[in-house]
């Protein structure tokens, strides 16, 4: 495909790249160069590479090591065994509840983080609902199913949290893939599971395996289901030992050693993602399904829409289980400690209570959640977009470096960066410039999500309609905002949803820089879980998802209506 109307656009798109730059550069080489310096100083700022043999040599944080790269690996593993039938089930078959399906996997895709925590805790815990269930069932004075605070807990909460990656990736890929091969192979006789093997499943394994790799990534980076669902130092990742070593131990040599580590592989893992990406690109370019192909969906038999029915039901039981669990927990309490719990409003009166105290503390954390999720996708969408044009326009289609580059703050973990910023902080010491930082990470965050919506709409633009205008004198500015600007709209739209959720939900930055003046929901809510208050944190959360639906019903309504 050829790009040249794009060059007579890049002298105006080369203004939004260089935002982008100078966005990124500052605002994320800077706290990355700031923590990675501390690796090869000493006590006495003296350049050294003692951190890192003493690192090579501890058999502990080999441990860390291996258990994170472990958990990961489980963790992919179990969220592609729960997608893949759904990709399956969604790309090949014709049945009413498709929706369903696409509606759960989208749930927990854009739930905050310390949300699943919570839901998890108040579903799988010791006295959860499951629990207390079976305890009735089986007559039993002991939780019959000891999930949370365990390996378990960990591999069960990422398999929660990112098994609609694969449905999603994975569905989009498949539905648009020629089926032709598949046909001929039938038409020869051959069995369905047979095709499967021998053609389907080499023709969609870079879906697979480039869903694969993003979620590895996610699960190698995590860190608040680790911190509160690990339960112990046995479950402690490389991300959980930064925190622990910078902002407990205050030993930020260890940690900017660590973060060499964490981001040398987070690294490789994001370039082998980028490289499916593309192959995932060519493939469909070279055999797309043809529009009226989309009517050879198969009608499910009895034996298929049996199985249809149970993947359903066990995917609304699985997803929206612990967020049903954590509304229907915020409007209960105890009158004492061994009591049974009664319905009552008490949690949500305490919380817009002014004689409680409250209602300022609650409000802040609402207000500064929204202001920072607004503020934060305003300054990353136009940087995204201008990183996008300048990917796209002046680099060879087959190179790698420039997207790896702008999507590296994918690679690096947000505990990494606050870390970054928490030592710019202390240069600063201001509470206003603390602030301004945090808007800053929550930028960098929410980045590399709205270029992997804006890119690919980019690169699959026809470019008739601008080439068009440009032949016909139109100047590049026109061009952009009349043309361009709304056939990317969906996308944009998009990217900014997640921008927003991923800003809404972020706790491992925030918890860094934030001081105890300065609360966002996620970090009340981490709070009120760590005292153990889960009723108030039940409520505060039910407000959580009550904002989100509200948000993503107002971007839907824009994205019709714009």
């Amino acid at each position: 495909m050829s790009f040249d109307y794009r060059k007579e656009t890049f002298r105006f798109t080369s203004l939004l790249a260089y935002f982008g730059i100078f966005l990124l550069v500052p605002l994320f080489i800077l706290p990355i160069f700031m923590v990675l310096r501390q690796a090869f100083l000493t006590n006495t700022n003296t350049f050294s590479f003692s951190v890192f043999s003493t690192l090579l040599k501890s058999s502990y944080i080999w441990r860390i090591i291996g258990f994170t790269t472990l958990q990961a690996l489980l963790s992919t593993v179990s969220a592609i065994l729960i997608g893949l039938p759904g990709s399956y089930l969604i790309s090949q078959f014709n049945f009413k509840g498709k929706f369903i399906i696409r509606a759960i996997s989208a749930v927990p895709f854009v739930l905050p983080s310390i949300i699943v925590v919570l839901g998890f805790v108040i579903f799988y815990g010791n006295n959860g609902f499951l629990n207390n269930f079976l305890m009735k069932i089986f007559n039993t004075s002991e939780p019959p199913l000891k999930i949370l605070y365990s390996f378990k807990a960990i591999i069960f909460a990422h398999a929660f949290y990112n098994f609609p990656i694969c449905i999603n990736l994975i569905a989009g890929y498949w539905e648009q893939v020629s089926d032709n091969s598949e046909l001929a192979s039938y038409t020869m006789g051959a069995k369905r599971c047979k095709t499967f093997f021998s053609i389907t499943l080499p023709k969609i394994y870079p879906a697979i395996l480039s869903s694969a790799a993003l979620i590895f990534l996610f699960c190698f980076t995590s860190f608040a289901i680790i911190l509160v669902l690990g339960g112990g130092p046995w479950f402690t990742t490389i991300e959980v030992e930064i925190f622990r070593q910078a902002r407990v131990s205050f030993d930020l040599h260890t940690a900017a050693g660590l973060a060499i580590i964490s981001i040398t592989i987070s690294s490789v893992i994001l370039l082998i993602y980028l490289v499916f990406q593309k192959k995932m690109m060519r493939n469909t370019a070279g055999f797309k399904r043809p529009i009226f192909q989309h009517s050879t969906l198969l009608n499910p038999s009895k034996i298929t829409s049996i199985i249809i029915v149970l993947y359903i039901t066990a995917a609304v039981l699985f997803v929206t289980a612990p967020i049903i669990s954590v509304i229907f927990r915020s409007f209960q309490t105890q009158l004492s400690r061994g009591s049974s719990a009664l319905l009552s409003l008490k949690w949500y009166k305490q919380l817009f209570s002014v004689n409680q105290g409250t209602l300022s503390l609650t409000a802040a954390a609402f207000k500064n959640s929204l202001l920072l999720a607004i503020t934060s996708a305003a300054v990353a969408i136009p940087a995204a977009i201008g990183l996008s044009y300048f990917t796209i326009s002046v680099t060879p289609n087959k190179s790698y470096l420039p997207e790896l580059l702008f999507m590296l703050p994918l690679a690096v973990s947000s505990v990494i960066l606050g870390l970054g910023y928490y030592l710019l902080s202390n240069i600063t010491g201001t509470m206003s410039v603390n602030r301004l930082l945090i808007v800053a990470a929550h930028a960098i965050i929410t980045l590399p999500f709205i270029l992997r919506s804006v890119m690919p709409a980019l690169r699959n633009m026809r470019q008739t309609y601008s080439s068009a205008a440009l032949s016909l004198g139109a100047k590049p500015v026109r061009v952009f905002f009349s043309i361009e600007l709304p056939l990317l709209k969906n996308a944009i739209i998009s990217g900014s949803v997640f921008a927003v959720a991923i800003s809404f939900g972020e706790i491992n930055a925030t918890l860094i820089l934030a001081d105890e003046n300065t609360i966002t929901i996620p970090i009340l809510l981490y709070r009120l879980i760590g005292s153990y208050n889960f009723y108030a944190a039940c409520a505060v959360g039910t407000l959580l998802v009550a904002m989100c639906i509200i948000l993503f019903s107002v971007f839907e309504y824009l994205r019709e209506k714009l």
